[in-house]
C-alpha cells in the first residue's frame, strides 16, 4: 500500500485559472461594450430622435401655450385706504353643444331623444335661473339663445355680465350648470377688475381703467404709472382635463408672473371729500358756472393732500371731466400782483408797505395808453399806501410801480418771474400740465404795454398749479417745493422705492420778505377783497383775483378774432382765490379757481370765498389743522 502524501499539489492547475480569466475578461469586455452602445444610444436618441407625430398626438395631451396676467397694483391714499384696486370677476361663457353629438350617436335612437329632450328641459331651469341673476333677457329669451347655439354648433356663448365669486356660486347651482363641464356647459373666465372704492373722487388724478389689458388710458396716476401698477404678463403651458380644465404643465420655458406694485399717493381722502363737496356746492349756487378746481398743498413739502376738478355735464351736473388745475393754462390776474410786490421788495424798490403812491384819481397813461381803476377812483385821498393798494387790489397802482422801476430793464423783471418757476414745466407725477408763457422783450407777444399788463397777471399764461405753488413757497419762508402726488412704490406693505420731497427753488425771496408778504396777505383778509374770511376757523392769509378770459369770435370781416369782450357784451372770468392757513403757523395752502359761461355777467375773485372758508372750517373741525 502506497503512503499518501497531503499539502502537496499534484495536479498543474495554471491552465484552468487563465480560461477562468479569460472568460470573466469576456464576458466584462461584452458588457462594457453593451454600456458603450447603450449610451451611445440614448445619446442618439436624445440628439436625433423624432417619435411619430401621429403616435405623439394619440399618447399625449395637447398642450396651450397661455399668458399669466399679473394683478395690477393697488393705489392708497396717504394714510394706506384704498382709492383703486383690482377684484376677480368672472365672466361666464356656456358651450351650447355639450353631449349633443353621443345623443345622436347612440344604438337606441328612442334612447337618444330622450337624454336630448332631458337636456333642453334642463336648459329651460338655467334659462330661469339666467334671467332671473342678470335681469337682462327673458328666460324665454335666454332659451332661445341655447337653442338657437345648439343649432348652430356654438361652444363659447357669453352670457350676462361678469359676476363676482358669490354670485358665480349660485349660478353653478342652477340646473346643466350643476353638473361638469362637459354635461352642463359652462365655461367660466376670470377678469381682474379695476374697482374705485370713492367712486369718482378725485378721478381726474387716480385716474380710470377697466382691468389691466386696458393700455389706452392716459389719464392720473393709472395712466402716467401704467407700467408700474400693471406688472409683467409670465408665460406657461397648459392641457386639457377630462374635466374641461386647463392645468399648468410645468416647461423650462415657462417665465414667472410679476405683480405690479401698489402706489401710496399724497391724497388725503378726508382732505380730498371736504374739497369735493365745497366746491360741488358753490357751483351749483350759481348757473353761470361752467366748472372749477381746488387744489390743497403741504406747506413743507408740496405733497398734494386733494385736487379736485368739476366741469358741468350735459346734463347740468359737476362731474369729474378735466383737469383744470394743471391744464388750463391763462390769465391769472390780481393774483399775480404777489410776484410783482415780491420782486419790487427783493430788488429795494419797496423798503416798506406803508410807502404811499399817488392815486392819480384813478387814471394813467402809458406808452400813450391810459388805464382807469375804479377802486383808485373812489379812494378818498390823492395818495394811498402799498399795502392798501394790495388790500383793495388796484390795477394801477402795481402798473405804475412795475413800470417806474423797470421800464429801462424789463428783462430784470421777467428773469425775477422765471426764477419763482412761473414759466416752468413741472416734471409732475401725472400727465397733462400746460405749458405755461411768461413772455419778455422780444418775444411776439411783447409790446408796448407788456410790462404793467403782466404786473397785474395780464398777458402771462399759468395754470393754477404754478399760482399755488408760488404763495405755497410764501408761507414756507421763501422754499419753493415741486407739487408731487406719489410718495411710494410698495410691494406686500415693503416700500420698494420712496419719492421724497424735492426743493425747486432753496429761496425765491427772504424770510424777511416772506413775512412782509404775508403781512400784505392778511391785511386782504382782515379788511379788504377777502374780508368774508374774517370768521373762519382759523386766520386765512390769502388774495383775490379777478381775470377776462379771452375768446375767439367772428369779426366783422367774417375772420376769427380773439377778444375779451364780443359785439354783443359777452365776456368769460376766472376768479380765483388762493391763500395759507393758519397764517401765523402756515399748514396747509389752497387755491380755488372757478371759470364762468360766456355772458354778459361778471364773476369776481371773491365768488371761491365761501367755498374756501368751508374747507378751512371742516378741516379744522376734523383736526387737521394744528392749533
Amino acid at each position: 500500500m502506497a503512503e499518501k502524501r497531503t499539502g502537496i499539489q499534484e495536479e498543474n492547475t495554471s491552465r484552468k485559472t487563465d480560461r477562468v480569466g479569460i472568460i470573466l475578461m469576456v464576458i466584462h469586455a461584452f458588457f462594457l461594450m453593451a454600456a458603450i452602445m447603450l449610451f451611445a444610444r440614448i445619446v442618439y436618441i436624445q440628439l436625433t430622435f423624432k417619435p411619430d407625430p401621429r403616435m405623439l398626438s394619440a399618447v399625449k395631451t395637447r398642450s396651450i401655450k397661455t399668458t399669466i396676467e399679473p394683478e395690477r397694483g393697488t393705489i392708497l391714499a396717504h394714510d394706506g385706504r384704498i382709492l383703486a384696486t383690482s377684484i376677480p370677476m368672472y365672466q361666464i361663457y356656456m358651450d351650447c353643444t355639450v353631449q349633443k353629438k353621443a345623443f345622436a350617436e347612440m344604438r337606441d335612437k328612442e334612447k337618444g331623444k330622450e337624454k336630448e329632450a332631458e337636456w333642453l328641459s334642463k336648459a329651460k331651469g338655467l334659462s330661469k335661473g339666467l334671467s332671473a341673476t342678470f335681469n337682462d333677457k327673458s328666460a324665454d329669451e335666454y332659451y332661445k339663445s341655447i337653442e338657437k347655439g345648439r343649432k348652430s354648433g356654438n361652444q363659447y356663448m357669453k352670457i350676462g355680465r361678469p359676476v363676482d365669486h358669490g354670485q358665480l356660486l349660485k349660478l353653478k347651482e342652477l340646473p346643466l350648470f350643476n353638473e361638469s363641464g362637459y354635461r352642463g356647459g359652462l365655461i367660466v373666465k376670470k377678469i381682474d377688475t379695476r374697482k374705485y372704492p370713492y367712486d369718482a373722487l378725485a378721478r381726474r388724478v387716480i385716474g380710470h381703467v377697466n382691468n389691466n389689458s386696458e393700455t389706452n388710458s392716459t389719464i392720473g396716476i393709472e395712466g402716467n404709472y401704467d407700467y408700474t401698477l400693471h406688472g409683467k404678463e409670465g408665460i406657461e403651458w397648459k392641457k386639457l382635463t377630462d374635466a374641461r380644465q386647463r392645468i399648468p404643465e410645468y416647461d423650462s420655458t415657462s417665465v414667472a408672473v410679476e405683480n405690479g406694485l401698489d402706489i401710496r399717493t399724497t391724497l388725503d381722502i378726508d382732505i380730498q371729500d371736504i374739497t369735493d363737496r365745497a366746491l360741488r356746492k358753490r357751483i351749483k349756487e350759481n348757473s353761470n358756472i361752467e366748472g372749477g378746481c381746488a387744489i390743497i398743498m403741504d406747506v413743507k413739502t408740496g405733497a398734494i393732500r386733494a385736487m379736485t376738478n368739476l366741469m358741468i355735464d350735459s346734463n347740468g351736473e359737476p362731474r369729474e371731466i378735466y383737469n383744470y388745475a394743471i391744464g388750463r393754462s391763462g390769465d391769472p390776474g390780481s393774483v399775480f400782483k404777489l410776484a410783482t410786490l415780491m420782486t419790487l421788495i427783493e430788488d429795494g424798490y419797496v423798503k416798506s408797505l406803508e410807502t404811499k403812491v399817488p392815486t392819480n384819481k384813478g387814471s394813467w397813461t402809458y406808452n400813450k395808453k391810459t388805464f382807469t381803476d375804479e377802486y383808485l377812483y373812489k379812494w378818498p385821498d390823492t395818495q394811498i399806501s402799498i399795502i392798501d393798494a394790495f388790500k383793495i387790489s388796484s390795477n394801477n397802482v402795481f402798473r405804475q410801480l412795475a413800470c417806474e422801476h423797470y421800464e429801462k430793464d424789463p428783462d430784470r423783471f421777467i428773469r425775477k418771474l422765471y426764477e419763482y418757476k412761473l414759466a416752468e414745466e413741472y416734471d409732475l407725477d401725472i400727465k397733462g400740465l400746460a405749458r405755461p408763457v411768461v413772455p419778455g422783450p422780444g418775444s411776439p407777444a411783447w409790446s408796448g404795454t407788456a410790462l404793467p399788463s403782466i404786473a397785474i397777471g395780464y398777458t402771462v399764461n399759468v395754470t393754477p398749479l404754478h399760482i399755488i405753488t408760488l404763495y405755497n413757497a410764501v408761507a414756507n419762508k421763501g422754499k419753493m417745493m415741486k407739487p408731487y402726488f406719489v410718495e411710494s412704490f410698495e410691494e406686500n406693505g415693503k416700500v420698494k422705492k420712496r419719492f421724497s420731497p424735492t426743493i425747486l427753488n432753496g429761496s425765491i425771496c427772504s424770510k424777511a420778505t416772506a413775512d412782509t408778504l404775508t403781512r400784505a396777505l392778511n391785511k386782504v383778509t382782515e379788511s379788504g377783497t377777502g374780508s368774508a374770511l374774517r370768521s373762519a376757523r382759523c386766520k386765512i392769509a390769502g388774495k383775490t383775483g379777478t381775470a377776462q378770459i379771452p375768446f375767439t369770435t367772428k369779426g366783422s370781416n367774417g375772420k376769427d378774432k380773439v377778444v375779451y369782450k364780443d359785439a354783443n357784451g359777452n365776456r368769460q372770468h376766472q376768479a380765483t382765490f388762493v391763500g395759507f392757513f393758519p397764517a401765523d403757523n402756515p399748514q396747509y395752502t389752497a387755491i380755488i379757481v372757478f371759470y364762468s359761461k360766456l355772458s354778459r355777467g361778471n364773476l369776481y375773485g371773491a365768488f371761491g370765498i365761501p367755498a374756501f372758508k368751508t374747507i378751512v372750517d371742516e378741516m379744522y373741525a376734523l383736526n387737521m389743522i394744528e392749533d
